[in-house]
């Protein structure tokens, strides 16, 4: 049974004169820092358009929105996408994933990112809203992906209204009040995910979620592009897994989020429904709407809907870019 573990260190940003020298760039290049923040720009950027920031899932990285950010960036929105702590370029692996053909050590290693916490995700993202607001753009929109959703949930929590335009849920979680996004024992409401037959160890043990990408178990593979990425592309769905990172802290995932109506309740928030999705359940991602609408009721919950799996930035990128711009 999952244990509940909590500790962890901040994510660098990407610096205000990196967001500014992005803002000025005349090609819509990306500008990519140590930290793993990514910043897009179109020629012809509207300094009155909101930026999107782009929160990435579990196991996940700025890489997942390679697709989308140009795209963005095209219709005139300065776009940022970052790294969370332990992921993407602030990823850290156990010594055990570097051994082929697989030891027992692989179940039982302390992850290195055991001691990342939700407060750490949540002061990520809020720092980066921040530096946006202190570079003189707009509130941004801040898309959150999957477990991305919980961090902009406690992020918002502690910003309030006024700094964020727009919450975004993309296949993401959205707890009530004082539930952690993943509840142990199980919400009876919540329908299962096939993530659990899929996890290496035991999260009490490793104070990880782990999973095996670079699995030479053809069987195992097909099991995990069927969880994210089963209306992708074979090819890019291969790709997208060797991107991968093999730990997330399960801490972060079973802290209680405290969110209030006068905070993150006074966001307008859009929540887009992934109809075939493996890992979300779509009646998790109903019952999580309606219960964010029951605590709510003045600020209900925009829903738009998606015919795709948990991934619609690289199975459908340019309907999810469509989506998007119709709430920016």
């Amino acid at each position: 049974m999952l244990q509940s573990l909590i500790h962890g260190d901040i994510a660098m940003l990407l610096s205000r004169r990196a967001i500014i020298s992005s803002a000025l760039a005349a090609s819509g290049a990306a500008l990519t820092g140590c930290s793993g923040t990514r910043a897009e720009q179109a020629p012809a950027l509207s300094p009155k358009k909101s930026p999107f920031l782009l929160v990435h899932g579990a196991w996940h990285g700025t890489w997942c929105w390679g697709k989308i950010s140009p795209l963005l960036a095209a219709a005139g929105h300065p776009v940022l996408a970052i790294d969370l702590p332990g992921h993407g370029l602030n990823a850290a692996f156990p010594a055990a994933f570097d051994v082929q053909p697989r030891t027992a050590a692989l179940a039982t290693e302390l992850s290195p990112v055991a001691g990342i916490t939700l407060a750490d995700y949540a002061r990520a993202v809020a720092n980066a809203v921040d530096s946006l607001l202190a570079a003189g753009f707009p509130a941004p929109i801040v898309v959150g992906h999957s477990m991305g959703g919980g961090a902009m949930h406690a992020a918002a929590e502690l910003l309030g209204a006024g700094k964020i335009a727009r919450l975004v849920y993309l296949a993401a979680f959205m707890p009530k009040d004082g539930q952690p996004m993943v509840a142990f024992p199980p919400d009876e409401q919540a329908p299962p995910s096939l993530l659990t037959p899929l996890l290496r160890s035991d999260p009490g043990v490793t104070g990880a979620l782990r999973l095996d990408p670079a699995s030479t178990d053809d069987s195992y593979r097909a099991g995990l592009i069927n969880l994210f990425y089963g209306k992708v592309d074979p090819v890019a769905a291969r790709a997208a897994l060797n991107l991968l990172s093999p730990d997330i802290p399960i801490g972060a995932m079973v802290t209680p989020i405290a969110t209030s109506v006068q905070r993150w309740g006074a966001i307008p928030r859009t929540y887009i429904r992934t109809s075939s999705d493996n890992t979300i359940p779509p009646a998790l991602q109903d019952l999580m709407v309606a219960q964010a609408d029951t605590a709510t009721p003045a600020n209900k919950t925009q829903v738009l809907h998606l015919d795709s799996d948990h991934s619609p930035f690289l199975s459908m990128p340019q309907q999810l870019v469509r989506a998007l711009l119709s709430v920016a």
